[in-house]
């Protein structure tokens, strides 16, 4: 259909990339269906795809093991003086205590970014970055940096084998969590393809509990070795480097990555890593034994210490919506001080809590409540709105057919939502308004989830499939079929490497988003399932529905961990808390119950009277937050 809309020249021009051609016929094909093109140049618009492939790994938390998905972007020559200045003056004046490990950057990243520009032919640029940045470097490297001072042109690089090794390698680093974290938000604020691309391309980074570095080791000397690492070992700790070309892997759902980075730290070497494993050692030394078994031991004896103490109940607060007969709650959630609900009426309402005087709040003897109304000007709980804030307070977002089943928020500065009318919906919370529609389900959207990673999402319908789906995209990357009945909810584990999908068949199912297949079958429910959550070790998966009970699957074996037995009625929400300990479920019998997961026994029942809590979720503080329904 493109092809037939599209001027026949086109095909037959020669001088004309395939790029291009592709984008003239989707340009013709949007015109004749009365879509209006962007503003935004060609050029501008395949450097934002770029900066949002590479800058999407710094923008995102992503639980262990750390991987980091970077791609290869172009750069100009003043890039390279400007870049690595910023990294230098970050690592040595204003890292902090993250300074002793993450100074192990600026040699490798200053011989990379100088053989680059041989690479490409510039020479003089090389030179003058040489000269710039060469002397300031640790006076142990300065026989290496003669040695790639004569390397001028690009037939040199072949003849230097210093040269060939820092180009066919990568240069293993072990560093802490604290000096990566460190490092990955510097290079989001800073924003410089050149140094994504190099951590990315000549960096293998592991990153373990301790500190890779110590401010007393001495410093390190190149020394090529033959050894190879241990296959076990080299399956079981992950980097966050990873390279264009091969498949990534998220994450493991063993604990072997767990027991590594457990053990106490001996004599950490600095090395080069080639793709096939050999590695050129730096034969750099950690400092004592005896003061990384300290450590441990200090960690160890806190932790009892904290597993000792029983939780508490949190402390509640529960946000309804008033609604009159005819207008119905299908859905809601929350993200920071925005609540988004989806009604039956097609429409999605969001409220600002910021904008919202405390004078609405009721108190009650266990909770406090907060009543939200969907009248704009309803003067029993909103104030009439005098400035733009106050008008932002309460919004209407219109778009969908059919009731909003679904709403998930994505990144805060986006929501999906999954509708009646099979489509799913991603909208702007900074201009309130639509900006993609999804199409692919063939039946009602009653679920969608956002992955950790934050360019996926995933969506699951009635028509028995969950799909996954890309933001940039307009049709599915993945169909994960399976289930024998309609797939009613989904969420993604934490490491953000694999979907779990709830369905009326009464099972769960995890599946491998790399491979698009089931991997795991939890059995036991007695109901359709409704409503999943990840514990955060993303060890354990729970589950509740119809049956009003909490299932608690280990994902490692299958086995059903434990039961929540105390609701009376259908389940439609489930929340971990951040420290793993508690569990929070709501259900229609107008309750809210928190257990205690490891003795599994109620710690809390709160009882909203006539309200009926939807959606439920503990806050960084380890608060609960509830979204509740009642009708006047």
């Amino acid at each position: 259909l493109i092809k037939a809309r599209c001027n026949p020249v086109m095909f037959i021009a020669s001088n004309v990339s395939k790029g291009e051609l592709s984008y003239r016929c989707m340009r013709d094909y949007l015109s004749s269906m009365k879509y209006t093109e962007p503003a935004a140049t060609n050029e501008a618009r395949a450097c934002t795809l770029k900066e949002m492939a590479a800058m999407q790994s710094t923008e995102n938390d992503i639980t262990r093991p750390h991987v980091s998905m970077m791609c290869a972007m172009e750069y100009s020559t003043n890039e390279c003086h400007q870049s690595y200045k910023k990294l230098s003056d970050f690592i040595r004046e204003g890292c902090g205590q993250c300074r002793c490990e993450l100074i192990q950057l600026l040699y490798p990243t200053f011989v990379n970014i100088y053989l680059d520009l041989i690479a490409r032919g510039v020479s003089a640029v090389a030179t003058s970055f040489y000269d710039n940045f060469a002397a300031k470097l640790d006076s142990s490297n300065q026989d290496e940096l003669k040695e790639l001072s004569g390397v001028v042109t690009a037939n040199d690089l072949a003849s230097s084998p210093l040269a060939e090794k820092f180009r066919s390698h990568r240069y293993h680093i072990k560093m802490s969590d604290t000096a990566f974290h460190s490092l990955m938000h510097f290079l989001q604020t800073c924003k410089s393809s050149l140094l994504l691309t190099i951590v990315q391309e000549h960096f293998a980074i592991e990153v373990c509990r301790c500190s890779g570095v110590s401010p007393g080791d001495p410093p390190a000397t190149v020394a090529v070795t033959a050894a190879r690492l241990d296959s076990s070992r080299r399956s079981s700790v992950k980097t966050r480097a990873s390279t264009s070309s091969a498949s990534v892997s998220i994450g493991r759902l063993s604990d072997q990555a767990e027991s590594d980075a457990k053990l106490p730290p001996a004599k950490r070497k600095r090395t080069l890593k080639s793709e096939s494993g050999d590695v050129i050692s730096m034969n750099n030394t950690t400092g004592s034994d005896a003061a990384a078994t300290s450590l441990d031991e200090f960690r160890k004896r806190l932790k009892n210490v904290v597993d000792g103490f029983s939780p508490s109940a949190p402390s509640l607060r529960v946000y309804s919506v008033t609604t009159i007969d005819s207008q119905c709650m299908t859905s809601s959630c929350f993200h920071g001080d925005t609540f988004v609900c989806g009604f039956d009426d097609s429409s999605i309402h969001t409220w600002s809590m910021s904008a919202i005087v405390n004078r609405y709040t009721k108190p009650y003897k266990s909770y406090s409540y907060i009543s939200l109304d969907t009248e704009y000007n309803s003067d029993d709980h909103l104030p009439i709105p005098s400035s733009t804030a106050d008008r932002n307070a309460h919004c209407i977002l219109r778009g969908h057919m059919g009731p909003v089943y679904s709403t998930c928020f994505a990144d805060g500065r986006y929501l999906l939502s999954g509708s009646e009318d099979t489509t799913v919906r991603l909208w702007s919370m900074h201009n309130m308004e639509c900006l993609v529609c999804y199409r692919g389900h063939n039946y009602p959207v009653w679920g969608v989830s956002a992955s950790p990673i934050g360019i996926y999402f995933a969506s699951c319908s009635h028509d028995n499939t969950a799909r996954l789906w890309s933001s940039d995209t307009v049709y599915p990357l993945r169909v994960f079929a399976g289930h024998l009945s309609g797939v009613d909810v989904c969420s993604f584990h934490p490491n953000g490497n694999y979907l779990a999908t709830g369905s009326c068949d009464r099972t769960c199912r995890l599946w491998d988003i790399q491979s698009g297949t089931s991997v795991r079958v939890f059995t036991g429910s007695k109901g359709a399932i409704s409503t999943l959550a990840f514990s955060p070790s993303g060890k354990q998966l729970s589950a509740a529905g119809e049956d009003g009970v909490i299932h608690v699957w280990d994902i490692a074996s299958c086995d059903t961990m434990t039961t929540h037995k105390g609701h009376e009625d259908s389940i439609l929400g489930v929340a971990y808390s951040p420290c793993g300990k508690l569990l929070a479920s709501c259900s229609q019998d107008n309750t809210i119950r928190v257990w205690d997961t490891i003795t599994s026994q109620s710690v809390a029942c709160y009882d909203i009277e006539n309200d009926t809590a939807h959606h439920l979720n503990f806050t960084h503080k380890n608060n609960l937050v509830a979204m509740a329904s009642s009708v006047e």
